[in-house]
């Protein structure tokens, strides 16, 4: 539980990587997306090696429509493929 809020329990001390990422979350079980892009883009400028912070912030991107960001997020994390498709598939409900 402790390491929700980025302490680990095992030898106390305090981790700001995991602190940020429970930040992220509840903005976005908030409905808050754009407190979690900004929250996000901080996020990667010091964590750059994060795929999942990569792919959450192409996820956000995409929800909102902007499909540009979305597109430069995708090609910095490594395990991504994000196809055309999946662009006009959402780029039709949008």
């Amino acid at each position: 539980m402790s390491q929700c809020y980025g302490i680990d329990s095992h030898n106390r001390s305090f981790h700001p990587q995991l602190s940020r990422k429970r930040h992220i979350a509840i903005f976005k079980s908030l409905g808050k997306h754009d407190s979690a892009i900004v929250a996000l883009n901080k996020y990667l400028k010091l964590f750059m090696a994060d795929d999942d912070a990569w792919q959450d912030l192409a996820d956000l991107y995409t929800e909102q429509c902007q499909y540009n960001y979305a597109s430069e997020s995708t090609m910095y994390f490594p395990s991504s493929f994000v196809s055309l498709n999946d662009f006009l598939a959402f780029n039709a409900t949008c």
